[in-house]
């Protein structure tokens, strides 16, 4: 069932209670009286749509959002390297009046869509490798979809029951992603509220016949091996170790049922705790699990002690909380025409602590000094090993933010770290003079991110530096090494035509940044993308860059890092 007529559903089975006064809207004056310190709020941005569904990975959040009722869906990316200052990389229009899920793995995101009706509805691929550039991969036409799970060169969707197709789960073969097909199907004849995958097992709600547990150790041969029937209506599930938390409805009241579904073929109920809130959405972290509520906000409840679950967080997002999703210590949530927010629950400790600190403080840079020293440590406070990016980001004096370099796949094992001393960063010349800050953001691939950053000065170069005529020069790139783009500057003593490309070591050209330009005396600059003549991303490895004129050439050497 989408999950729009399953809200509306859920309203309407819930009629009496809402008209009681629980479930209504939390005001601002709710807020203060119901809100507890333990979820905080780290970063917030406005998509100028409705978000409804959200998905994170290493740095980066993905999100589908409805304009206004009957425009075109979009799918957005959002750059949450820094969870603080969150902002949007892409958007793509799609064709769809609805998108209806979102997940990632690897380099391709996964949309589920449909239209009004379900005349047309199906799986988008995007192709999300550059974040600032995604594209359309591939489209999968498909009955009623609504949730989409991803997995290893697989996509798990759900779809509801119609009167010649029976809901279930759709296992989609992603080997391909320019040619998905589905590989195995179970039906549960039920339209689906919602479905999650821990382990072998993917637990999908039905409507009416509860939680079913289905083995998907083999997703060529994939069955039900257990269910989970209640007096209840179960309506989401989420799940860790060998725990199922769902949420479940009888008319008027609402729970949250815990599961033990260490044996997958008989599932037990442990507990059941009243909720005076309508959940739209479940996530589960450490000792918590957090309740989306369409109309008060963001609920946290302590379940360490799985037989007394308490209700230890509250905070009021401002509009419709649709979805939530856990990643490392952080929680995000899509709430409608809000956008999506970060939180922190102070009572979960954050897996990963990252420290950075300059060498010989206060770093000031002279015109003759463009470099300063500084030590990194990462930390991994957790008991599983875990493989972390690291982005480095310069923050100018305008407060742009200019990418400098991003190691991939650090590995750290548990309860140790990772730590970096004596480490060397370069300053352009050209840079201009100014405050600056320092930022290094570790992202880990399970989810979560974390950012320091120290204050550097660059000083103003003397007048006696900058009299005289300029000679013809290449100069340097920055950032380099670099990842995903680099600034080229280069000075030209006359008018002259210019030609500037990229080679490799083979001295293959890969790209042309300018190409019998006419360009007058004085200092110029261009950008290169890390992408060849056709539009696609290179391997990282030692590039070339030449400089021609009709007088002069040059030749300098970068480093694009994968």
């Amino acid at each position: 069932m989408s999950r729009f007529v399953a809200q509306w559903f859920l309203l309407l089975i819930t009629t009496s209670a809402m008209w009681a006064g629980p479930a209504q809207a939390a005001t601002p004056d709710d807020e203060a009286a119901k809100a507890k310190d333990n979820i905080t709020t780290i970063g917030n941005v406005r998509i100028g749509a409705e978000a409804n569904s959200v998905a994170v990975q290493a740095g980066y959040a993905y999100l589908t959002g409805l304009r206004v009722e009957g425009e075109p869906a979009e799918f957005l990316i959002i750059n949450v390297q820094n969870p603080e200052t969150p902002y949007e990389t892409a958007r793509i229009h799609t064709d769809a009046n609805k998108m209806f899920d979102v997940a990632v793995a690897g380099t391709v995101a996964y949309v589920t869509f449909g239209n009004y009706l379900h005349h047309d509805s199906g799986l988008d691929l995007f192709d999300i490798s550059d974040p600032w550039h995604p594209n359309l991969l591939s489209s999968l036409a498909l009955d009623s979809v609504d949730e989409v799970i991803a997995g290893d060169h697989l996509a798990y969707v759900s779809t509801d029951a119609t009167t010649d197709v029976p809901g279930g789960l759709r296992i989609i073969n992603t080997q391909d992603p320019l040619h998905p097909y589905v590989q195995a199907q179970v039906d549960v004849d039920d339209d689906v509220f919602d479905m999650k995958l821990s382990g072998d097992y993917i637990y999908l709600v039905g409507l009416t016949t509860g939680l079913h547990l289905i083995n998907v150790a083999q997703p060529g041969a994939p069955y039900e091996e257990g269910v989970f029937l209640n007096d209840v209506m179960v309506t989401h599930v989420a799940v860790k170790g060998s725990v199922a938390y769902a949420t479940a409805s009888d008319h008027p009241d609402n729970f949250l049922i815990i599961v033990d579904v260490g044996t997958p073929s008989a599932p037990v109920e442990v507990s059941r705790t009243t909720l005076d809130i309508i959940p739209d959405d479940i996530a589960a972290s450490g000792d918590h699990v957090y309740l989306a509520d369409r109309y008060q906000g963001l609920t946290a409840l302590d379940v360490s002690d799985p037989e007394a679950p308490v209700v230890d967080g509250f905070i009021y997002g401002g509009d419709e909380a649709y979805e939530v999703m856990t990643a490392g210590s952080l929680i995000y949530g899509a709430d409608g025409w809000r956008g999506m927010y970060i939180f922190r629950d102070v009572n979960e400790a954050p897996l990963l602590n990252l420290m950075m600190y300059p060498i010989d403080p206060p770093v000031v840079l002279t015109p003759d000094n463009g470099m300063f020293g500084y030590n990194l440590r990462v930390e991994n406070r957790s008991n599983t090993t875990i493989t972390v990016d690291i982005a480095y980001e310069a923050i100018y004096p305008d407060h742009t933010r200019h990418a400098v370099l991003r190691e991939n796949d650090l590995v750290i094992p548990a309860h140790s770290a990772l730590e970096q001393r004596g480490r060397t960063q370069s300053v352009p010349d050209e840079a201009p003079p100014g405050d600056y800050t320092y930022v290094a953001t570790v992202i880990s691939h399970s989810g979560g991110a974390m950012s320091a950053e120290f204050p550097f000065q660059k000083a103003a170069p003397s007048l006696a530096k900058n009299a005289g005529p300029k000679d013809f020069a290449l100069g340097s790139a920055f950032p380099n090494p670099f990842n995903p783009r680099t600034a080229i500057d280069f000075v030209l003593p006359t008018a002259t035509v210019v030609d500037l490309r990229v080679f490799d070591l083979k001295g293959r050209r890969i790209r042309t940044l300018i190409q019998g330009q006419e360009m007058q005396a004085g200092t110029h600059d261009a950008v290169w993308d890390g992408r060849d003549d056709a539009g696609q991303a290179v391997a990282g490895g030692v590039y070339l860059l030449h400089l021609k004129t009709r007088d002069s050439s040059a030749t300098r050497r970068i480093t694009l890092v994968k």
